[in-house]
This record gives C-alpha cells, structure tokens and sequence, in this order.
C-alpha cells in the first residue's frame, strides 16, 4: 500500500510513459507504444510483488504444510503467465481500441 502510494504520488507512470514515447520516437504508432507501456508496467509490477509473492509462496504455505512448489516451478509459473499475460493482453487491448477507434 505504502509502495503504491509513492509511485503514484511521484507520478511514476506518467514519467515511463514519456521515457517510452521518447525512446521509441515515432516508429510505433499509439497502440503500440500503448502495449510497450503496459508490458514495463506489468514488469515492474512483478518486480514490486516478487518480494512478498516468494514469501508467501514458500514460507507462509511451508510453515502450514501446504507448500508443493519447487523454485522451478514457480519461475515456470510466473514466466508462462508472463507469456499469456503479453500476447492475449495485447490483443485485447489491440481490439479493444479499434473498437474505440472505430466507434469515434
């Protein structure tokens, strides 16, 4: 709670989304700098919860006897997810604003 309140008090996302708009200069058009911006997010969101996602994962559910997760498998996990979360979100997202586009 406390992490979220200073990155959106510090107005972090606006200041990626023009280090990204800078860097990819016009070459891409809007929708695609759009994905680019959510896919950083989605990058730093996972480094921000990778902390506390591995204690729960490991410590919390291995203390209670629940834990069936190796190291492995849970970089496995995170990274598939990683993997749907970019492909089937862009596409949404691409839809999603020709829609948008489409509709004025």
């Amino acid at each position: 709670m406390l992490m979220e309140l200073v990155i959106w008090g510090t107005q972090a996302p606006a200041y990626m989304w023009y280090v990204i708009c800078q860097g990819l200069g016009e070459t891409l058009s809007d929708k695609q700098r759009a994905v680019v911006f959510l896919v950083v997010v989605h990058f730093f969101r996972l480094a921000l919860d990778s902390g506390w996602d591995l204690f729960f994962a490991f410590d919390t559910k291995e203390r209670h006897g629940f834990n069936k997760l190796s190291l492995r498998l849970y970089l496995r996990d995170k990274s598939v997810i990683t993997f749907l979360w970019a492909t089937v979100g862009a596409l949404a997202f691409f839809c999603f604003m020709s829609i948008i586009e489409r509709g004025g």
